[in-house]
Formats: C-alpha cells, sequence, structure tokens
C-alpha cells in the first residue's frame, strides 16, 4: 500500500511539474502559415478571415480538436467536429504456458458548439494454462460502456456528467453501474500540451459474484487527464484518478491508464499501454493490485 502510493504520487508530481513549467511559457504559439498549404475551401467554408487559423483549423478533420476545449478552435466552434479511435489487440503464447488474450475498444466523440459527447466502449477476454494438456482456464472477461456529456465555459472551466457500465467476473463483478458529475479545468490548453483536472460526486452500484452481496456506493472522484504530442508520429495520453468513499474512508480506489502512440500511416497507428488499478478493499480472496501492459493496433480519424 505505502509503495503504491508512492509510486503514483511521484507520477502525479512529475506530470504536474512538466505542465505547469509548459504553462508558465506561456500561450500557445500561432501555427507557421504557408501559403501553399492554406485549403481554400475550408477558408470558404468556415469564412475565416485570417488564412493562418484555417491551417490549424483544419487539424479537427483528423480529431485532434478531441483533447482541447472546444473554444481551442475558436473559428469553427460552431461546426461539427467528429473523433473516432477504434483499438484491437490480440496476444498468444505457447510452451510452458499456454494462453490467449484478445481485446477491443471504441471510443467516438462529437461536439458542436460548446457541447462534447464521448461514447466509450470495449471487451477484453484471456484464457490461459500453465499445466500441458489440460483445458485453458478463464482469466479475464471485462466488458465496459459509457457515455460523457461535457459543456464547456470560455474561462476554461466545463461541467460533466457521465454514466457506464462494467462486467468483471474474474474479478468479482457481476456488473458495475457507476454516474457521476462535476466540473473540470483546463490548466494547460495548447497545441502539443493539454493538461486538465476534473473533480465530481461519483455513486456506483456493485453486483457482486455470488456469494458476495451487492453494495452502493457514494464517493468523491477525482483526477486528472494529461496529453502530450511529442512528434508528429508520436503521442502520449495519461489519466490518472482516484475515488474516495464518503461512507468509508479506508475504502480507496485508484486507477492509471498510461498510452504511447506511434503514428505508422495516416490515421493508422501503433500503441504501448499499461493500465494499473488499486483497489484497498477489493472482492475476498482478490489481490488490491491489478495491472495490465499490452499492445494494440488503433485506427483514428
Amino acid at each position: 500500500m505505502k509503495n503504491l502510493h508512492i509510486i503514483f504520487s511521484v507520477v502525479f508530481c512529475l506530470v504536474t511539474l512538466f505542465a505547469l513549467s509548459v504553462f508558465a511559457q506561456g500561450t500557445k504559439s500561432e501555427p507557421v502559415f504557408d501559403v501553399d498549404k492554406v485549403d481554400t475551401n475550408i477558408v470558404d467554408d468556415v469564412k475565416i478571415s485570417n488564412p493562418s487559423a484555417a491551417i490549424s483549423s483544419s487539424n479537427t478533420n483528423f480529431g485532434n480538436w478531441y483533447y482541447h476545449s472546444p473554444y481551442f478552435y475558436s473559428d469553427v466552434i460552431n461546426k461539427w467536429k467528429v473523433h473516432n479511435d477504434t483499438k484491437i489487440g490480440f496476444m498468444l503464447t505457447s510452451g510452458n504456458t499456454r494462453s490467449y488474450t484478445f481485446s477491443a475498444a471504441e471510443e467516438f466523440g462529437f461536439s458542436r458548439g460548446p457541447l462534447v459527447n464521448t461514447l466509450t466502449g470495449g471487451a477484453s477476454y484471456a484464457q490461459s494454462s500453465t499445466v500441458p494438456n489440460t483445458p485453458l482456464a478463464e482469466d479475464i472477461r471485462f466488458i465496459f460502456a459509457s457515455d460523457k456529456f461535457e459543456w464547456h465555459f470560455k474561462n476554461k472551466f466545463y461541467a460533466f456528467v457521465e454514466g457506464g457500465w462494467y462486467s468483471d467476473k474474474p474479478s468479482g463483478y457481476e456488473s458495475n453501474y457507476h454516474g457521476l458529475g462535476g466540473l473540470g479545468y483546463f490548466f494547460v490548453d495548447r497545441e502539443n500540451v493539454v493538461f486538465r483536472v476534473e473533480s465530481a460526486y461519483y455513486y456506483n452500484f456493485e453486483d457482486l459474484v455470488s456469494p458476495q452481496t451487492s453494495q452502493s456506493l457514494h464517493s468523491i472522484w477525482g483526477g486528472f487527464r494529461f496529453y502530450w504530442k511529442i512528434q508528429e508520429w508520436t503521442s502520449w495520453e495519461n489519466t490518472l484518478f482516484g475515488i474516495e468513499n464518503v461512507m468509508t474512508p479506508e475504502d480507496f480506489r485508484l486507477k492509471l491508464q498510461s498510452n504511447l502512440k506511434f503514428k505508422v500511416v495516416k490515421h493508422f497507428y501503433f500503441g504501448i499501454g499499461l493500465d494499473m488499478r488499486y483497489d484497498s478493499q477489493p472482492v475476498v480472496g482478490l489481490k488490491k493490485t491489478d495491472s495490465n501492459i499490452s499492445g494494440v493496433m488503433g485506427f483514428r480519424f
């Protein structure tokens, strides 16, 4: 428990210090204007008075808008913008350990004006065995879906609500339903770096695997989201949040997701991801910490 808290604290401090140092350097710089690269169709359609802004606005066609406040691309604030990210992963092992793991996830978002909506869903399934000539046993069967609405204000604040569900039987959860509502703020909102924090009231109902009983939890939810476009073909995305049960303070949960993405060609990329979860009071018989490192191929626009 102590070591895990130290790890999360170090990660949080490093990312926070980096984001604040970037923020201290000033606001977003204007993109370099190259008259040969201006898309006249975009200029005519959006009626942008500044041609250099048209170059920046054209990036919204490829999902870059998704990390920013809708007001970041102010020239197309009232245009429909769409974001899609489809990921598929598969791993097969043989020898002393026989196993296979399959995962797939879909993230679809759209924005118009100050409203942003994001729908996510996916599943992971794995079987393995360390005993020769025996059937594979189920290790992972995780299914999830959620929907999040955000309403953004011009001062970098935004309000949001989210609802979701997941099933994770090997971890003791037949079904888990959650809903939350709160506020967020963009500390940094630049072309290549975005850092925002969120805090919310969180409610979830847990239908545990028999013979465990179901339970309802009222919690305080908080965390941050960090995006860094390192180069044109490389980006790093991080999400860290914690859930504190207000009725039972010793019931504390953390989740860290970190993804490094390398663009292969235009809309396709290869990604390496780390997913770590901690539960101070897990289902009886299970460990407090789960972690997973994965490689995926993705399609994005």
